[in-house]
């Protein structure tokens, strides 16, 4: 199918520039053709067309089919197409101030304001440069340039802060600074050391090492730290010595947090104590979704019973008070004071070996495992004391069904070893008689021997044994023809008598003066 199409559009809010297929166009309509005849044909089938914005507003685009169909002259109707598209003006913001601004040495006057534009300072002669730290008020503005703080002449020096709004517009921030004439009996080796007018409670003390906050170990940053970092937290601003220096405000709790740096590494995050006026590591230490900040504890904060401070380095993220269990010694475990991510504080245990860290229970810590350190004794205590160790109840009802575990699979090995035992026994008892009677049974025949050779004297022994083995054959013979006698055939049995030569069968007897009448007691000799 092939379809003609016309396509309106206004004017005064939009002018066309190109499409991507033959178009004629007469400033309010544009007119083009899409699809063609013939399964094998390459023509489009779409059409993209570019139009340039002349003026805030909503453009529609309306297209409208004027004739559809197909090469045989088959019609189809198509409905019409719309579109609509909004055209606004983008503004740039004109904001070119800035929100804090300090120096490295000397403190500025009057007190900083994003309105006024003038400030002076004086410095030492010592100081021969400053750093000078500004801040824009907008996100989108930057600090162009600093100039004039570098190689300061004894006098009058100016340095020039300039600020870039997002429009383009700029402003420029002036400082003069008075740096002061050589010392009666000085050197002239200039030194960067602190300035004689820098009051003692400008300092903060940290607690891997003390810096001016002015910037001679650290400065503060406006660099973005780790979103991850800083999760649950705001950037605001806190006041240090009356000036107004960027931090994170932890909306859980009235943790505040400050990006410092120096001239030799990027910035790190520290803790600062409002109240005490000091900085630490931020150590945060995370699990899934939930997380814990180590804090720095003073005097308001009581350690758990029979626990000392230290010094805990957490590798790769700062070194901070610890507490550990003074009775014994743990190396692997310490206490830390933290706040949770739901701005709870607490005492927390921390692995130092596994790096893993859980709510503490307030009970002390052991050294050994349960098994090892209570014995029969003293697993019988009272919940309240088992071994001398303050464990909770859950581990000593742990410990105890481990004991009761432990004594019934004794017991049960026990009842096992001892059945074995006793059917081991009955064997070797069972086969010790049956040794004793083929022990007897040999002597036995030891000793139908031995009678024999008496029994050649005796013709009248002979006799009767002759006729007892003649009367068992008979009967033998006769219960066996009288079971075979099927077809009334006619058994014929012929009897012979032994020779005097040849023995006689024995018959097998335990007392020489008791015959046996027992058939199976007798051993026959095929003749």
């Amino acid at each position: 199918y092939s379809s003609d199409i016309d396509m309106a559009y206004p004017s005064d809010l939009v002018s066309f520039e190109s499409g991507s297929v033959t178009t004629s166009n007469n400033g309010a309509k544009i007119a083009f053709t899409v699809g063609s005849f013939g399964s094998t044909s390459t023509d489009p089938t779409t059409a993209t067309f570019k139009f340039k914005a002349k003026s805030v507003g909503t453009v529609s685009f309306v297209a409208d089919s004027t004739v559809a169909g197909d090469s045989e002259g088959n019609l189809v109707e198509l409905g019409n197409g719309s579109a609509s598209v909004s055209i606004v003006n983008e503004i740039y913001s004109d904001d070119n101030s800035l929100k804090m601004m300090y120096l490295s040495k000397g403190d500025i006057y009057p007190d900083f304001s994003p309105s006024t534009k003038s400030y002076s300072t004086t410095v030492d002669y010592s100081v021969t440069s400053v750093r000078v730290t500004a801040t824009p008020n907008h996100a989108k503005a930057s600090v162009v340039s600093v100039t004039g703080n570098e190689n300061l002449q004894v006098g009058e020096n100016t340095i020039s802060v300039v600020v870039k709004a997002e429009s383009g517009a700029t402003t420029t921030y002036t400082i003069k600074v008075t740096r002061a004439e050589k010392p009666a009996g000085g050197t002239d080796d200039s030194q960067d050391t602190p300035s004689e007018t820098q009051k003692p409670e400008d300092k903060i003390e940290g607690t891997d090492s003390g810096f001016d906050w002015g910037g001679k170990d650290l400065y503060f940053t406006e660099e973005a730290p780790d979103l991850n970092a800083i999760k649950d937290f705001k950037q605001d601003t806190v006041l240090v010595n009356n000036l107004n220096v960027p931090c994170y405000k932890h909306t859980k709790s009235n943790l505040v947090i400050l990006n410092l740096k120096n001239d030799v590494d990027g910035g790190s995050l520290y803790v600062y104590d409002t109240a005490q006026k000091f900085i630490y590591p931020f150590i945060k230490l995370e699990a899934n979704d939930i997380y814990v900040i180590a804090l720095q504890t003073d005097e308001t904060v009581e350690a758990p019973e029979g626990y000392v401070s230290c010094t805990l380095s957490i590798e790769g993220k700062g070194t901070i008070t610890a507490y550990q269990y003074q009775a014994r010694t743990i190396s692997e475990f310490y206490l830390l004071y933290c706040v949770n991510n739901s701005g709870q504080y607490g005492w927390y245990q921390y692995d130092s070996i596994e790096g893993t860290i859980q709510r503490f229970s307030g009970q002390a810590p052991m050294t050994q495992s349960p098994s090892e350190t209570l014995g029969e004794e003293d697993s019988q205590l009272p919940d309240t004391q088992v071994g001398g160790d303050a464990l909770s109840n859950e581990l000593e009802a742990q410990l105890r069904d481990e004991q009761n575990k432990n004594r019934m699979m004794i017991c049960i090995f026990v009842f096992v070893v001892a059945v074995l035992l006793v059917v081991i026994f009955n064997l070797i008892l069972s086969r010790k008689k049956v040794n004793e009677d083929d022990e007897d049974f040999l002597d036995e025949e030891e000793g139908f021997e031995d009678e024999d050779s008496e029994d050649e004297t005796n013709s009248d022994d002979e006799t009767k044994k002759v006729a007892l083995v003649s009367e068992a054959l008979k009967k033998d013979v006769i219960v066996s023809a009288a079971e075979s006698e099927e077809d009334d055939d006619e058994v014929e049995v012929e009897f012979y008598e032994m020779a005097k030569e040849m023995p006689v069968a024995e018959e097998i007897k335990k007392d020489d003066n008791k015959p046996v009448d027992n058939e199976d007691d007798f051993e026959f000799i095929d003749l």
